[in-house]
């Protein structure tokens, strides 16, 4: 089946309605980059389905470190979010896609990030959990990132980090860039641990995320050969996938393709892509009157301003009446003859 005919789901679709409807082009755009940085968790995951997982890791910690810090008795009926939810309004739905992107940015676990976050702000004094806009704003951003990937590189010495996702088996192997990102990854942390037999037995024959060719390659065939003879686990199961699901994150959603682009260009979904975003922009810009509902809301806010500020002019400005009168002839002198 080729990638143009994988049918796309009813609730993928609202997803991408949904986000299409409350994102800018901007920060649509942003999705495509970010599919090279997110952790390798979420390269495959729809934004809207990684942000509703931020948001759950952030309300789980919200509550955790205000029994914690603050009241015990409170933690459970904190909601974090206005209404309890992040979709509750655009505002919150923003504030809170912004904060993961910075996550994705950052290249991190959400709830390694969420954890090591709070800890940072409340350990500057602020007096109750950071709001999610309050995580990417301009002033904390780089303190923050700073903080956290300080953490995240320690955390990285002392755990072995890899993706166990079934997109990575080398049984779904489709050369997809994120699959060939998350090898060089894998070689890169069994380096570190200087190419323990262990290791390679581990990622090449039980986890089966990275093929023989490439341990040969990276690691020497000696070493490989005594890392498969020492081996002594099961390999892991294969998990076959179907076709969409090893979509890339940023498929379908508006402002992410770009055909120039070569993230784009190389992706075996891009083709197919194309056409759902010119699809999917025709819809919004029917609705909204703009490929970007963002700015077409800004557009009716100004429009809406100017009109109320011509009216309050109109009505605060004086009316002026001219009265025609006859010029008075008393006191008059009659010129002489």
């Amino acid at each position: 089946m080729s990638q143009s005919s994988i049918p796309i789901d009813r609730p993928f679709v609202e997803k991408c309605l949904v986000a299409a409807l409350n994102l800018s082009a901007k920060e649509g755009t942003q999705e495509r980059s970010l599919m090279n940085t997110k952790w390798f968790d979420y390269r495959f995951m729809h934004p809207m389905d990684a942000t509703n997982l931020f948001a759950e890791q952030y309300l789980q910690v919200y509550r955790r470190k205000w029994a914690r810090n603050f009241a015990t008795n409170e933690a459970a009926s904190k909601l974090a979010f206005h209404r309890g939810s992040w979709r509750s309004s655009k505002t919150e739905f923003t504030a809170c896609w912004k904060a993961r992107q910075f996550v994705d940015r950052l290249g991190l676990p959400y709830d390694f990030f969420c954890e090591h976050a709070f800890e940072f702000f409340l350990r500057r004094g602020y007096q109750k959990p950071p709001r999610p806009n309050q995580l990417y704003c301009e002033r904390n951003a780089p303190p923050l990132a700073k903080y956290i990937v300080e953490a995240w590189n320690a955390h990285n010495e002392a755990y072995f980090m890899v993706s166990k996702l079934p997109q990575y088996h080398l049984s779904n192997f489709s050369s997809h860039l994120n699959q060939y990102a998350h090898q060089d990854w894998v070689v890169e942390v069994v380096r570190e641990r200087h190419m323990k037999p262990a290791l390679i037995a581990m990622v090449c024959r039980e986890l089966k995320l990275l093929p023989l060719d490439r341990a040969y390659f990276e690691f020497g065939p000696r070493r490989v050969e005594l890392a498969l003879e020492e081996a002594v686990s099961t390999p892991a199961a294969a998990a076959f996938l179907k076709a969409q699901e090893l979509r890339p994150s940023c498929f379908a959603i508006l402002h992410a393709f770009a055909r120039e682009n070569k993230t784009c260009s190389e992706c075996p979904f891009g083709e197919h892509c194309e056409r759902v975003t010119e699809t999917l922009a025709k819809h919004i810009a029917q609705k909204c009157g703009d490929t970007d509902p963002v700015r077409a809301r800004t557009r009716s806010l100004t429009r809406d301003r100017v009109r109320r500020f011509r009216q309050r002019r109109k009505l605060a400005s004086p009316s002026v009446t001219l009265a025609l009168t006859a010029p008075s002839t008393a006191g008059a002198v009659k010129p002489a003859p």
